[in-house]
């Protein structure tokens, strides 16, 4: 379970930025389609890991509008942003 939440955020990082805000994450929440929540991160130490991947991310140009599977909600300094997320598993 843990590789597939890491991968979840893996493939956020590569959607956007957000620096500041990851220095400071006290949850993350995973969400389907319809809203519904799948898992709701608060450990400090997978919340370590994530931060880690996610300062290695990088932005990319899509060629084409992804059909989003995922939402991602990440709290930090209690505001929420949140990161829309397509599965490959390819």
């Amino acid at each position: 379970m843990k590789t597939i939440i890491l991968l979840f955020i893996f493939g956020i990082i590569l959607l956007g930025s957000c620096t500041k805000q990851s220095n400071n994450i006290s949850e993350i929440k995973i969400l389907d389609k319809e809203f519904n929540i799948i898992k709701i991160i608060n450990q400090t130490d997978i919340i370590n890991e994530i931060k880690i991947i996610w300062m290695t991310k990088k932005e990319i140009e899509l060629e084409k509008k992804p059909d989003f599977i995922y939402k991602i909600d990440i709290v930090s300094n209690n505001k929420s942003t949140r990161w829309l997320y397509v599965y490959n598993d390819n």
